[in-house]
């Protein structure tokens, strides 16, 4: 069976199984891995993973939380982090990604000041993703994942860069303005 075949087999598993977890964060994060090397890669997995998070909530069997997009208040599940990647008002935050990784962190190794650049202008898209999906799941598992990368990365910046992801950073982060005062801002 193929590594795809595999992965699609997840997807057709019944819902009581207690592994499906497992399928989902496997397409998860094989989609964002995917997004970072070439743009919108991911759809096949988040699609996979979408699958899965249907099927499971609507299954009579099934009482597992966090795949309905009432289960655990707010908007903080597999639902949610499945609707925040494959809903349109997102798509730039995917676009995003591809920049920051490919463009952005694998550019720094030969040149950084169009690393960097790359890295800023993913960081305006979040931004504005951020701006028309408040609150959007997926912008606050950016934040989390890559506040100490980013505040390390712009600790030699110019004030300019520097004042400019401080200022997105703790819009989209603000409980973490301490972290972010760390890039040397003031």
């Amino acid at each position: 069976m193929s590594r795809t075949n595999r992965l699609n087999f997840c997807a057709t598993l019944p819902t009581t199984r207690t592994w499906l977890p497992f399928c989902f964060y496997a397409n998860l994060i094989l989609g964002m891995d995917y997004d970072s090397y070439s743009l919108y890669g991911g759809d096949p997995y988040f699609l996979t993973a979408q699958t899965l998070v249907t099927n499971i909530q609507n299954s009579s069997t099934n009482k597992s939380s966090g795949w309905r997009p009432s289960d655990g208040g707010k908007n903080r599940n597999r639902y949610w982090i499945m609707e925040n990647l494959l809903n349109p008002r997102i798509k730039s935050y995917r676009a995003a990604m591809y920049t920051y990784h490919r463009k952005g962190l694998d550019m720094m190794s030969t040149n950084t000041d169009a690393g960097k650049t790359a890295i800023l202008q993913s960081l305006e898209e979040i931004d504005k993703v951020s701006t028309a999906y408040i609150n959007s799941m997926i912008v606050q598992m950016f934040a989390n994942a890559k506040k100490d990368e980013l505040v390390e990365m712009w600790k030699t910046g110019t004030k300019t860069q520097k004042d400019r992801v401080f200022q997105i950073m703790t819009k989209i982060d603000p409980v973490n303005t301490q972290r972010y005062k760390d890039m040397g801002v003031f």
